[in-house]
């Protein structure tokens, strides 16, 4: 009777082991009677991943607490195959649902490359159930997936930092960009994006970065007397670029000079770039014992830069429409050159990435010089 009772627990403890090796998706071979478990590859899905607090989490509706925020979707990869989407809020797959002790990283842990699986999302005031198949980050991270300027969605808008009166963040506009042609103006405030709501900046990048080039964006706003939604196709930052290099700004001089103001946040970091005066060009050089060239007289069209916080580099783009000897510099405010290139003689589109982004945060200056003109952009950085 005691041995037949002791390979009956036998028994069901195998079952009850072979339940927990399948619930929590690992690989498993039986070979003779006797379990193998294979380790297998680390399920990846394609996502950058935000915590957030639970106070956040709150104000979004969120009923539990404990999930992560999608930041941004990698194109081609399983989260996108699946339908994820950023601003979704994922707090459970399968049977499992994250909670104080348990993360969503926690739950992704008991499953591997190949594993199907559903994640349990809540998409603004909606839940959903969304089938995913999970790949190998190793087969994904072969792609080359780029996002060219032509490929960026660019809304056109700056934060103020005056305090939110509805909720949402209160902006300034850019002049000509889509912000623009759809009817927002400085001081609005802006509420919610395609449907989500925007409590930061992080909220407001994920949301335009997450539309098409040439979709319509949709836009809620509380324009100081009421909620109000504006709606237009949004543009590409090169297209805006180009549409703003078409127009003539004259300086005084013979040349016609096209500047482009940029700015860029994320994870916390960013970097602004503006085109300075012969006058801000002197005050600078007063302040910190620069020389850099006062007379902005030199043409440079499509000015533009892109930063890659997470590699820590910066991509610098422009044309220059005459030939001559071209030098491009940056300094940061101790005098110092951080970065020169000297381009020989020269005309046409100068590209390069930089590792300018490795740098302490505070204020760098871009000179290029040609033929005794120049053009300088003031370049801040803050974390």
């Amino acid at each position: 009777m005691r041995k037949r009772y002791t390979i009956l627990l036998l028994f069901v403890f195998c079952l009850l082991q072979g339940t927990l090796l399948s619930a929590q998706g690992t690989r498993y071979i039986v070979r003779d009677g006797s379990m193998m478990v294979s380790p297998g590859e680390g399920a990846y899905m394609g996502v950058y991943l935000d915590g957030i607090s639970q106070k956040k989490a709150r104000e979004l509706g969120f009923k539990n607490l404990y999930g992560s925020y999608i930041k941004k979707v990698i194109t081609g990869t399983p989260a996108d195959r699946a339908g994820l989407r950023a601003l979704d809020y994922i707090y459970g797959v399968d049977a499992y649902r994250t909670g104080a002790e348990q993360s969503l990283s926690d739950i992704l842990d008991r499953y591997r490359a190949g594993d199907r699986a559903k994640l349990i999302v809540q998409r603004g005031e909606r839940f959903i159930k969304l089938d995913i198949i999970f790949g190998s980050r190793q087969e994904e991270e072969r792609r080359s997936i780029t996002v060219t300027p032509c490929q960026d969605p660019f809304l056109g808008v700056m934060m103020r930092n005056n305090s939110s009166r509805e909720g949402g963040i209160i902006v300034d506009v850019v002049n000509g960009s889509t912000a623009d042609k759809m009817g927002l103006e400085d001081g609005f405030e802006i509420l919610r994006i395609n449907g989500y709501r925007i409590l930061d900046w992080k909220d407001l990048t994920s949301a335009i970065d997450d539309t098409e080039v040439g979709e319509e964006i949709k836009v809620l706003v509380w324009n100081g007397r009421s909620r109000v939604e504006r709606s237009y196709p949004i543009q590409s930052r090169c297209a805006f670029e180009q549409a703003e290099d078409e127009i003539s700004i004259y300086t005084g001089d013979e040349n016609t000079i096209i500047r482009t103001n940029t700015e860029i946040v994320s994870n916390g970091r960013s970097l602004m770039s503006e085109s300075m005066s012969g006058s801000e060009v002197q005050r600078a050089n007063r302040k910190y014992g620069l020389s850099l060239k006062s007379d902005q007289s030199l043409p440079l069209n499509n000015i533009y830069f892109n930063a890659d916080f997470d590699e820590e580099e910066l991509n610098l783009s422009f044309v220059l429409p005459k030939r001559g000897n071209t030098q491009v510099r940056v300094y940061n405010t101790n005098g110092r050159v951080i970065y020169d290139f000297d381009l020989g003689d020269f005309s046409g589109t100068f590209k390069d990435r930089t590792n300018l982004l490795k740098n302490e945060p505070g204020d760098f200056f871009l000179e290029v010089s040609q033929n005794g003109q120049s053009m300088v952009h003031k370049i801040e950085i803050r974390d």
